[in-house]
């Protein structure tokens, strides 16, 4: 084990869950080890980067401890008529050190996401996933004119970073 995910989920009957997280600890029951991550980080909505799911990396005496890196993650939507969508989407990136977990896209740099012709960027704050391998991308299908023509995503470990990654895809998400 390398990192350890948190993520509150919240019942339906909930309107906006907070958890402030001190710390969490893992005991291993075969070996005894006691794994201590301190998170003193909020899951909430309301409060902090408003993210529900956190990643920390697993801290060992004398083992390499694995960045938090935030993920600069663009989507290209396409430019032609009927592109857009308003359905949350979502997305989970796979990497030689496994992924990142199912997140949603909340926070653009635009004030509306997913319009015609339009780059959005976002920031997914996760453990390092190493060589990125592969993405998964979709919507739930909940909002009008469901359908979504993604051209393509850029993922950079980092705002800065010189190496990245190109996922394209060129065609209508109508499945999703």
């Amino acid at each position: 084990m390398f990192k350890i995910r948190l993520e509150l989920v919240p019942k339906s009957s909930m309107k906006d869950p907070s958890w402030q997280v001190k710390d969490v600890r893992l005991q291993d029951l075969n070996s005894n080890e006691v794994l201590k991550f301190d998170f003193d980080r909020w899951l909430s909505r309301e409060e902090d980067d408003g993210e529900i799911m956190r990643e920390l990396p697993v801290q060992r005496p004398g083992e390499t401890v694995l960045p938090v890196h935030h993920y600069m993650v663009t989507v290209y939507t396409g430019k032609e008529l009927g592109s857009e969508t308003d359905a949350p989407v979502y997305i989970t990136v796979h990497g030689e050190k496994g992924d990142w977990g199912k997140r949603y896209l909340r926070n653009s740099n635009n004030n509306t996401k997913f319009r015609i012709g339009q780059v959005d960027v976002f920031y997914i704050e996760a453990v390092s996933l190493g060589k990125l391998q592969r993405c998964v991308i979709g919507h739930d299908g909940t909002a009008a004119g469901e359908g979504w023509c993604l051209d393509q995503i850029v993922i950079k470990e980092h705002e800065h970073a010189s190496e990245e990654y190109v996922f394209p895809c060129n065609s209508r998400n109508n499945d999703q």
